[in-house]
């Protein structure tokens, strides 16, 4: 009898197939099952069955585990599980020619079936890159179900503003509102002449959307002034012909910040509009039916009346950057074999911006350039970073009470007092962080470019 002890069988690894296979699969159960929200460990342990540590063993795609783990894993997410998705370890992995085809064929995958986003502009909403902002995108799916609800989202410019208000306007979609979304960047210079022009191109500009006639010349009347006619024609032409709540996004709000005509009785619109929608009147069974969503990236630095100002209701959210553990997420994502320490490498170099974290990753996994290039480069003659960068230099040489206040930052060693409007403007730019009055770089990759400039 041979009483040598039987080897235990080696467990099994997901191959970038299967990893990726089970990610997806998770990614869609979040959105369609769990309102958005991310899976907690707790979360998947349950619907798998299995103990938390080995459904964390899992997913890292690094640890082995039994065959019988991983099938159970693909099914909780009606997934079945393929030869192609797992790989049991050789003992001489230099000897595995299966091993090396698998290899190849993995690569292949990765660089091809899962190619990542374009790290520029609005997210995709089906993007298996898009980072959750919890707890801010539950937070407004609760809130835009409210009568008359108002959302304000801040944030310097790509920031992810835009790609958090696309998913908040396909939750309410779902829920079989209507939606509108009008970036007032569209707007030509001669809209922004008059108020009357102005909230007449807003008008329509809604009703538009909406496929709705446009009546502006049989409801304007201007003795009642622009503002009450606004109000009316909301009332009587928009939500009057519609049977369901509408949600009225706009983008880029900033446009109005600087029109001195228009700005404080358009901004005191938006607060009538919503405080006729969250408090009723007369009509209010048909103003109920309106909610808005508010999109700026800086702070208002105009003098606007308590009372009028949309800026001091509802939900106003102010977008932080990444964390750490996002991040990491987000590189993992991108079949990127990294641990903290390389995250804070790159955190370091250019904090936790959404668009420059994006762009970083999304050129390292196409092997565009490697992490240690992208922090040590000494030029930015073609820099991943370059164009982006050139394009701010150019702005503030245009401005230049701007580029004074950036220059004092830029250049000092500790933070550094400045006027109010330059470090709102500045802090939209991405170019600095502005708090109680100061203003410090936004990041080490900003100080290495603009130094020797300003």
């Amino acid at each position: 009898m041979d009483h040598r002890k039987r080897k235990r069988k080696r467990g099994m690894t997901l191959t970038a197939i299967g990893l990726q296979k089970l990610e997806k699969a998770k990614y869609w159960t979040e959105i369609n099952s769990n309102q958005g929200v991310r899976l907690t460990l707790e979360d998947l342990s349950e619907m798998v069955g299995v103990a938390p540590d080995t459904v964390m063993r899992v997913f890292a795609g690094e640890e082995r585990v039994d065959k019988h783990t991983l099938r159970r894993c693909f099914q909780a997410f009606q997934l079945n599980l393929e030869p192609e998705d797992y790989l049991q370890p050789q003992t001489d992995l230099h000897k595995s020619s299966d091993l090396n085809d698998y290899l190849v064929e993995s690569v292949a995958f990765s660089t091809t079936n899962m190619i990542p986003d374009l790290p520029t502009g609005q997210v995709p909403l089906e993007s298996f890159f898009y980072v959750d902002r919890q707890p801010f995108e539950s937070r407004c799916q609760e809130v835009i179900q409210e009568p008359g609800a108002l959302i304000r989202i801040k944030a310097p410019k790509q920031m992810g503003k835009t790609s958090l208000m696309a998913r908040i306007l396909a939750h309410a979609r779902k829920q079989n509102y209507l939606t509108v979304t009008l970036s007032l960047r569209l707007a030509d210079e001669s809209i922004f002449f008059s108020l009357e022009r102005f909230l007449k191109w807003f008008c329509a500009c809604v009703s538009q959307s909406l496929e709705l006639p446009n009546r502006l010349e049989e409801q304007w009347d201007e003795i009642f002034g622009n503002n009450y006619n606004a109000i009316n024609y909301f009332e009587k032409c928009i939500l009057a012909s519609i049977d369901r709540p509408l949600v009225v996004a706009l983008d880029d709000v900033d446009c109005v910040f600087k029109q001195e005509k228009i700005a404080s009785d358009f901004l005191g619109l938006l607060r009538a509009m919503h405080e006729k929608a969250k408090y009723g009147d007369g009509n209010s069974a048909v103003w109920q039916r309106l909610r808005i969503i508010v999109i700026h990236s800086t702070e208002v630095y105009i003098a606007l009346n308590s009372n009028q100002s949309p800026f001091n209701v509802g939900l106003s959210l102010d977008l932080p950057e990444f964390t750490q553990s996002q991040v990491l997420d987000l590189a993992q994502r991108h079949q990127l074999n990294w641990d903290n320490s390389m995250v804070d490498y790159l955190m370091n170099y250019v904090g936790g911006h959404p668009s420059l974290i994006r762009q970083a990753l999304y050129s390292i996994a196409r092997n565009e350039i490697s992490l240690a290039e992208l922090v040590g480069a000494s030029s930015f003659a073609n820099h991943i970073y370059g164009d982006c960068l050139g394009r701010l230099w150019g702005y503030l040489q245009q401005q230049p009470t701007l580029l004074a206040a950036f220059s004092q930052v830029i250049k000092a060693a500790e933070p550094v007092p400045i006027d109010s409007v330059q470090g709102f403007l500045l802090k939209s730019l991405g170019l600095i962080h502005f708090q109680d009055g100061l203003g410090t770089p936004s990041c080490q990759l900003c100080i290495n470019y603009f130094r020797d400039l300003v």
